[in-house]
């Protein structure tokens, strides 16, 4: 058997033959090495002692397999490639050729080979020879003539409850590593890629398989998406919330509401749920609006809302999955590989942007000068507090060491009539008997420049106006009192217009207090001058 060191280069310098790097070990028998130029490579006898010998001599060699040599067919069945039950294998070795075809034999039972009359291959039980799939030979094409890569067998019978040639896909593929230390993904021609490779938005098999059927949820048949998941603690399903705030269209005084533009994110776990091929950059785990309808998603009500509304599943809603946890052990019984991941581990993010009209109770007492705070609340629908909670999401964009909450205002904050300031959630599931509650509180400031000069500037010039008539002549009684009735109409303008524009309160507001003192100081002046003219 050759030992492997050769010194054909350089005379006694035994070196390896790929790497010709020099050989330290020796295992020389007595008197050698002692063949001159004529034998450069060692061969190893008896005793495990080399010699010098000729390498044209035929000796037999060690052999370094790689990590891929051996077949191994996936789409099998469990019950079928069981280790004491079953009939058919899951590795296959070259064994030799029939009809002039490689046959590839399994640990025992069962094989596959080429039928010529038929044009087919045969994958073929050892203890029952009616249990077979066969596959059908195209020679118009190398990639489909020979059953490796992931094609489509014909059943007769004996593989997962199928017979009657039914169609069934399985892969034959030499892509997991025989040491069992990992596998790669099987393109549909054969070839090997990296399973980090797969659903990437890059064709990296030829034939551009690896980035098909790249859905990362099969729903099971059994899945009930009108119950809500139970998790594998027993504690209440925990769905974490967060709202960013776009814009605020319309703040109304007169109505007591304010209409938001804003993103709702939810976060929750489905335990039911297992995913396939999730990879680090999350936003690619998305699913489509089918697979989103098929799946529970939490559903939560608006109740300070002036309508009745809530979360809705349809095409502007966007739902991702962030891979936190480790693949499951590959399932060989699937045709195509996949990294599977359990739904505990992996949270499911549903972000929609909505457009809601909100009762705010607005405390005008010191109107213009008043700052309001304003909450839109967010309620579970129908699950109770035992089974759902709400939590707060913070923001990714959250600066390290700040402390945030899960709302905040995205938009610009010197509106038209209002300043808006931050933007806080809170969490009150503490405070609700019932149901799982939140709210988001916004402040909004009054900008009063606009009221400070039409209204009270003006007010006061008024009065300065009606306070000059003191300084008219005694005699033009007529002429004092019709100013003073004029500057009473034009303040009393002012009040309709602003009732115009503030809703009717049962208390008083400080602009209702200062136009009726500006209304009444000039009904006493009028009596004033009604005095002194008699």
């Amino acid at each position: 058997m050759w030992a492997g060191p050769v010194d054909q280069w350089e005379e006694d310098e035994w070196m390896n033959p790929y790497t010709k790097e020099p050989v330290s070990a020796s295992f020389w028998e007595s008197g050698q090495p002692n063949g001159g130029p004529k034998e450069n490579c060692v061969r190893t006898y008896q005793a495990r002692k080399w010699q010098e010998t000729d390498c044209d001599e035929a000796n037999c060699a060690f052999c370094n397999f790689p990590k891929r040599m051996n077949l191994s067919m996936r789409g099998l069945c469990q019950a079928e490639t069981k280790l004491m039950e079953g009939y058919f294998d899951m590795f296959y070795f070259l064994s030799g050729f029939r009809a002039n075809r490689p046959h590839w034999r399994g640990l025992g039972k069962s094989h596959f080979y080429f039928r010529p009359n038929r044009q087919t291959w045969r994958l073929e039980s050892f203890y029952d020879r009616d249990r077979y799939a066969e596959f059908f030979a195209d020679d118009s094409n190398p990639y489909t003539y020979y059953p490796t890569g992931r094609t489509e067998w014909s059943i007769a019978e004996g593989i997962c409850q199928k017979k009657g040639l039914v169609p069934h896909k399985m892969s034959l593929t030499n892509c997991i590593y025989n040491d069992g230390s990992g596998y790669d993904f099987t393109c549909t021609d054969g070839t090997c890629v990296g399973m980090e490779k797969r659903c990437n938005l890059v064709d990296d098999c030829p034939d551009g398989s690896d980035e098909k059927l790249c859905d990362i949820l099969e729903v099971a048949f059994d899945y009930r998406k009108e119950l809500f998941p139970i998790t594998l603690t027993g504690d209440p399903l925990m769905v974490t919330i967060n709202v960013s705030i776009i814009a605020f269209p319309e703040i109304s005084t007169l109505d007591m509401s304010f209409l938001s533009d804003f993103v709702l994110l939810m976060r929750w776990i489905d335990p039911r749920l297992k995913f396939f091929n999730l990879v680090e950059a999350y936003e690619l785990n998305s699913l489509s609006l089918s697979l989103q309808k098929k799946v529970w998603t939490p559903s939560l009500s608006f109740p300070n809302a002036r309508q009745a509304e809530g979360t809705v599943v349809d095409a502007g809603s966007t739902t991702i999955v962030k891979r936190l946890g480790y693949p499951l052990n590959d399932d060989i019984s699937r045709s195509v590989e996949a990294m599977i991941y359990e739904g505990n581990d992996s949270p499911m993010f549903m972000k929609r942007e909505y457009l809601v009209n909100f009762n705010c109770d607005f405390n005008l007492r010191m109107y213009p000068f008043d700052t309001q705070v304003c909450v839109m609340e967010f309620q579970v629908n129908g699950i109770p507090l035992r089974y759902m909670t709400i939590g707060i999401e913070t923001s990714k964009y959250c600066e390290e060491g700040k402390e945030c909450s899960g709302g905040e205002y995205l938009g610009n904050r010197n509106l038209v009539e209002y300043l808006v300031g931050d933007a806080v959630m809170e969490d009150l599931s503490n405070y609700s008997e019932i149901f799982g509650r939140a709210r988001v509180k916004i402040m909004f400031k009054r900008r009063w420049v606009y009221h400070l000069i039409t209204v009270f500037f003006q007010s006061i010039l008024l009065l300065g106006v009606a306070y000059m008539t003191f300084y008219f002549k005694m005699s033009n009684f007529q002429d004092r009192v019709m100013i003073a009735i004029t500057t009473m109409m034009v303040v009393a303008t002012i009040q309709s217009s602003i009732n115009k524009m503030v809703p009717k309160t049962s208390y008083i507001k400080m602009i209702d207090i200062w136009l009726i003192y500006s209304f009444n100081i000039i009904i006493v002046m009028m009596t004033i001058h009604t005095y002194m003219d008699t």
